[in-house]
């Protein structure tokens, strides 16, 4: 009865109402949940400096395949990998400072965020369109490390970009010197500051000290390359959260170790006392009575 009256309003409708399409089996045995697919439309890998991005074409698991030229990537609205046409999957390969994606300092993280959009546009001379507008965010997480480039230079060297301290400020999101004008860190805002050459690293200095160094340091490097994380940065309030947790338990190590000083302290004293009283009992006997 039910599939007669929808074929009734199907004939009654027909062309304007979406109750004609073909509709899936599971919608229509008793409202029973749509099976799993093993295939995921949207596959996201987040390497090193690149982002990768596959998409299948098809996209909303309906088996109406998307066209490539509808998806773009991000603000700047970059455009996928060429491919061929018999090709399944559309690929984007970008930067991470590519195509208008935005970074986010966190307190653990550094997050990249961008999104694919999906603009399906009318084929030909056609007005209809057959998918819909997506649009899928898309983030990536990486761990802060420190990556630090130590070189060891003359006390008196002036600043400047292959010579200097950095520290980067989060709320303008860029990197200030310590010491030194303010322009020598501006490489660091864009992650290039080329590669110390070997003509200019520490001069030689011309002295008996440093050559008699010299020839007993001769194993020890004058530039390194050290990794140090992941770190975890905290604020204020964390810091004071992370100090109240730990004073209970730094108190108690304290009273524990003044507990056992206090009974290592009269287990002492009793033993003396008792040496004490046998050797003085041993250096003066007691007569027997007559």
């Amino acid at each position: 009865m039910e599939l007669s009256y929808r074929l009734f309003i199907c004939l009654l409708l027909w062309g304007s109402t979406e109750l004609c399409y073909p509709q899936p089996l599971w919608l229509l045995q008793g409202g029973a949940s749509r099976p799993e697919t093993s295939v995921q439309p949207v596959l996201v890998e987040c390497q090193e400096a690149t982002l990768m991005v596959m998409v299948s074409k098809d996209l909303f698991g309906t088996g109406k395949l998307i066209r490539a030229a509808d998806l773009t990537l991000g603000p700047e609205a970059c455009e996928p990998l060429v491919s061929m046409d018999t090709e399944d999957v559309v690929r984007f390969e970008v930067g991470l400072h590519e195509c208008g994606n935005s970074m986010q300092v966190t307190d653990d993280a550094l997050v990249y965020s961008t999104f694919l959009l999906h603009d399906p546009r009318p084929v030909g001379n056609l007005s209809i369109v057959r998918t819909n507008r997506a649009e899928i965010p898309i983030e990536c997480r990486y761990p802060i490390y420190i990556t630090c480039h130590l070189k060891v230079t003359l006390a008196e060297q002036d600043p400047d970009e292959l010579n200097k301290a950095c520290f980067f400020s989060k709320p303008s999101n860029s990197w200030f010197p310590v010491e030194g004008p303010a322009d020598i860190c501006q490489c660091c805002n864009k992650g290039d500051c080329g590669t110390p050459s070997h003509s200019r690293r520490q001069p030689h200095v011309v002295s008996q000290w440093s050559r008699s160094a010299s020839r007993n340091r001769r194993h020890v490097t004058e530039e390194a390359d050290v990794t140090v994380g992941p770190l975890i940065f905290l604020d204020r309030s964390g810091d004071h959260e992370v100090e109240q947790w730990a004073l209970p338990s730094d108190t108690s190590v304290v009273l524990l170790g003044v507990g056992l000083a206090v009974v290592v302290s009269l287990t002492l004293t009793a033993v003396i006392l008792v040496l004490t009283r046998r050797c003085r009992t041993a250096s003066h006997p007691v007569s027997a009575s007559e």
